[in-house]
């Protein structure tokens, strides 16, 4: 079989983010003021009573720098503050003092002169609301607050509910995508995929192929979207979107896609190939199946089927022909609870503005409290019935479909589509290197082009990327958690592309917060949640704040738009999938005398550091310096050779603030961090890929970093320092960086542990293999001599291994052959998300991660489906130590999981501080 031609990729980096705050977690109502918009004669967004539009700055204004512009939902503008507001508003917003969103009370659908009046209302800090409002009143503003009106406390109306409601909050992330899991109670069905698929789908890729298939089609209206008649003699139909009241005559177009939120391990890439295999242009579709609630097992082929294409054969090897560098594959190849006052806290704050209806009371005179439509009633409310119906992709548009995944994953695809697909099926091109074509025309002659992040975020700023130029038929993005920063180059590259449709695939679409998600919206282009002040006020705001409207709104979008299911969730009573059992055990290490006398020594010494950052309370500042200390004696767990021999001075440097004063210092602190794998930078809560100290002793990407220094008066983005470009420091690779450790005959305690259970499979089953996980590089290194020496086959992935080298590990480690080897040696970043490692079934985590859904992609990545056997999961776990605090740590995060949504920025940090005591053992 021919080999497939691969290019030397590199790791996918998070490029030019963002340093501002992207959302308004900790932002209460300050107050609000009426201001006119001008310059309507001047725009075409019109408005209606009672909408809500965008207020955005536009410093780069000639003729007025202080101008906010006012959009409506579709983006259009409308017009501009009037100045006077404007000059008054725009200084503080820069400063980010305050945010600003507004409403339109009567409206403006049909203009009658140059200006209109709306409602901006203002945001700030809960801390800052007294400072925020004596400056814009002290600059002659009328902000009219609880003095003026009793509808709100002075802590803000969210402040006040916040108290009073106890309002249920969000559990996790099933919970939030809980009505998006076809369940008990939900019409299930399936769709077999077209004939170019060779491969048997299970029954839940099946039901993902035909709800995709008609989120594709479907000529519905999107989402909180509605018909109502105009009145007047035209008759003629408007759309009204009932979260910001926007009208309009045109009808909006469907929304074709989605986020296919499915857990890791059920096989969405598979259903993904069968999608675009099936829903092609000029293709006759399969029948859409009902499933009956007595069906057989979800893993079981549905033989009697009509038109089903169950006999086809399991698989078949086709070759792909290569070029350099692609290849084409020419054989296989919420209902709003308040719809009358649609925003901004639920209130109308202007008594002489235009009142809402008024609620309906009942007959002792009280009033009905609003309640949420369910799930079934936003369904069909925002269906056209008379407009609705299934229109398939036209057979003379676009059919090119653009697949966007990381590095590591590339390879899964080449391999679905080896296995898994027809000779003659698919033309496949790969977009990447330097030979790759310029012309959009050459990538519109192919089915499927397949490209990086990176290599998409490059040609952001190229006129002539064909990626900008090709109206594709389809966009996948998978494992979407990667533009979770909407900043990014590869972000905003995602979101500029032409494409009917758009998929959102990823097994983890809530990584730090809810507002993960904005970006996905973005991506979707499904108005009005892609723009962030709608996403902030309708959602963001009130799900963080603890208002069940905000809980509502997110839960009753991800039904619509959304699909999740994972591998433990039962339908009828059945399993997802049939897979074999998964057994955690940990396994206590003790250290030996002197191992435990160097540990015992480093965390005194730590822990004096460490409290007296709490007791100055200064612990969030000197952070990273936290870091070392904890990655230091986490280091001291796997091997005391992953320690520098002068630890001991290194630790007294750390009670240093400032190492300004000790560049080489600053040059030792980068090479600790860059010892490990995960470490974030504070800015894009991502792995560091090119790390920069700075004097402050704070680590960040390099391009991170260098973005603040294009800012009129750069500070530190942790401790607010100012920095200029000699602030900013780098360390080099070193020769020594390159070079294995030396080999030693004695091995740490934890090395003696992992070889003596290593030894013991070996002798029961010698044709088990393993997967041993660790995040250090250096780690690795350290464990191939013992290997070596104990007669273990092995082979290596890691994250400096270009893709050809990372296919070729895996290839070989998949092998039946008896020669072939038993152990695979990973890090997290090479192998946690997008490979297949069924070929082993026992999993040894050397050390523990910070964040436990870290450790579930790695283990999913042998638990999932094709595994035929049990797996084990062995975690190694040194007894007494800063590992156990760590086990501690990840079962509380799991706990406290019902607040994820909700934590105000306040709070987190003072759960940062927690967690640092906890980690240090000093609570």
């Amino acid at each position: 079989m021919a080999s497939f031609n691969y290019e030397e990729f590199e790791d996918d980096d998070e490029e030019e983010n963002m340093l501002n705050s992207q959302s308004s977690d900790n932002n209460y109502m300050v107050g609000f003021i009426t201001a006119n918009i001008v310059g309507l004669q001047y725009y075409t967004g019109t408005v209606n009573g009672r909408e809500m539009v965008g207020l955005i700055r536009q410093p780069e204004n000639p003729y007025d720098p202080n101008a906010i512009k006012v959009l409506n939902m579709r983006g259009q503008q409308v017009g501009h503050i009037e100045r006077s507001a404007a000059a008054a508003l725009a200084p503080h917003v820069d400063q980010g003092l305050i945010l600003i969103e507004a409403i339109v009370p009567n409206g403006g659908g049909y203009k009658k002169g140059y200006k209109m009046p709306c409602q901006i209302y203002i945001f700030s800090q809960r801390e800052l609301m007294a400072v925020a409002l004596d400056i814009l009143t002290g600059a002659g503003l009328n902000v009219i607050t609880v003095a003026d009106q009793e509808f709100m406390t002075t802590q803000s109306i969210a402040a006040k509910e916040k108290i009073q409601e106890e309002p249920k909050r969000a559990k996790n992330l099933d919970e939030i995508f809980g009505a998006a899991v076809h369940g008990e109670g939900k019409k299930r069905q399936l769709m077999e995929p077209g004939t170019i698929v060779v491969a048997g789908l299970l029954q839940h890729q099946k039901e993902a192929l035909a709800w995709m298939v008609q989120r594709e089609n479907s000529m519905m209206l999107p989402p909180f979207w509605e018909v109502c008649a105009k009145l007047g003699k035209s008759k003629e139909k408007v759309y009204k979107n009932v979260l910001t009241n926007f009208e309009s005559s045109e009808r909006p177009s469907p929304l074709r896609g989605g986020i296919l939120a499915d857990d890791m391990g059920l096989g969405k890439t598979l259903a993904l190939l069968s999608l675009i295999a099936t829903n092609r242009p000029g293709a006759e579709l399969p029948p859409v199946v009902d499933i009956e609630p007595s069906s057989q097992n979800p893993n079981t082929d549905n033989s009697n089927l009509e038109n089903s294409y169950i006999d086809k054969p399991k698989s078949i090897n086709p070759k792909l022909s290569s070029q350099n560098p692609n290849f084409e594959n020419p054989k296989p190849s919420l209902q709003n609870p308040n719809p009358e006052i649609p925003t901004l806290s639920d209130v109308n704050p202007n008594p002489e503005s235009p009142k809402p209806r008024e609620r309906k009371r009942k007959r002792d005179g009280s009033r009905k409290k609003p309640q949420a439509l369910a799930s079934s009633e936003l369904a069909s409310s925002s269906r056209d019935m008379e407009e609705s119906g299934f229109d398939p992709p036209n057979p003379r548009g676009p059919k090119t479909t653009l697949v966007v995944c990381p590095p590591s994953v590339i390879s899964n695809w080449v391999t679905q589509l080896e296995e898994h697909t027809k000779p003659g099926g698919l033309k496949v091109y790969l977009y990447h290197g330097d030979q790759r074509t310029r012309e959009a025309k050459e990538l519109c002659k192919f089915d499927i082009v397949l490209t990086t992040y990176s290599t998409l975020g490059s040609e952001l700023d190229y006129l002539g990327s064909p990626m900008k130029e090709v109206e594709w038929l389809r966009v996948i993005l998978d494992e979407a958690h990667f533009i979770k920063n909407a900043g990014t180059k590869q972000a905003k590259a995602a979101i500029a592309l032409k494409a009917q449709r758009r998929w959102a695939v990823t097994g983890t679409p809530i990584q730090n917060t809810s507002f993960d998600l904005f970006t996905l919206m973005s991506f979707l282009h499904f108005e009005p949640f892609s723009i962030k002040s709608y996403w902030n006020s309708l959602v963001q705001r009130p799900l963080t704040q603890g208002r069940s409207s905000g809980r509502l709104r997110l839960q009753a979008l991800m039904e619509t738009i959304a699909l999740r299911r994972t591998k433990d969730m039962k339908i009828n009573g059945q399993n997802l999938v049939e897979l074999p059992s998964k057994l955690v055990q940990i396994h206590i290490v003790e250290l030996s005398d002197e191992e435990r006398q160097l540990y015992d020594s480093l965390e005194a010494k730590g822990k004096k550091v460490v409290q007296h950052y709490i007791d100055s309370g200064t612990v969030l500042n000197n952070y990273t310096t936290v870091l070392q200390i904890l990655l230091r004696l986490r280091q001291l767990c796997d091997d005391p050779a992953l320690c520098p021999s002068d630890v001991e001075s290194l630790m007294i440097s750390l009670q240093m603030e400032d190492a300004s004063s000790n560049p080489d210092l600053l040059k030792k602190l980068l090479s600790i961090l860059q010892d490990g794998d995960d470490f974030d930078c504070p800015v894009c809560l991502s792995p560091p890929t090119e790390a920069i100290i700075t004097i402050c002793s704070h680590v960040f990407c390099k391009k991170c970093i260098e973005k603040t220094l294009k800012h009129d008066k750069p500070r530190c983005p942790m401790c607010r320092k100012q920095l200029t470009e000699s602030d900013l420091f780098s360390s080099p690779k070193s020769a020594e960086d390159e070079v294995k450790p030396n080999k030693q005959l004695t091995n740490s305690s934890k090395v003696d542990a992992l070889i003596s259970l290593l030894k013991e499979t070996r002798n029961d089953d010698p044709t088990k293999k393993s997967v041993i996980f660790s995040q250090f590089r250096k780690m690795l290194d350290l464990l191939q001599e013992p290997l070596e020496r104990e007669g273990f086959k092995f082979v290596r992935l890691d994250g400096s291994m270009p893709a050809k080298k990372r296919a070729a590990t895996i290839t070989a480690f998949a092998s039946t052959e008896p020669s072939s080897p038993t152990i695979l040696l990973a890090s997290l970043k090479a192998a946690g998300v997008g490979i297949n490692l069924t070929a082993a079934s026992d999993v040894y985590m050397f050390d523990p991660w910070w964040n436990p859904a870290a450790e579930d992609q790695a283990m999913d990545r042998v638990h999932r489906i094709g595994q035929t056997r049990s797996v084990k999961v062995c975690r190694l776990i040194v007894k007494d130590s800063v590992e156990e605090s760590i086990l501690e740590m990840q079962e509380r995060k799991r706990r406290l999981a019902s607040s994820a949504f909700n934590k105000s920025e306040k709070e987190q940090r003072k759960m940062r501080v927690e967690d640092v005591q906890h980690l240090m053992r000093l609570s």
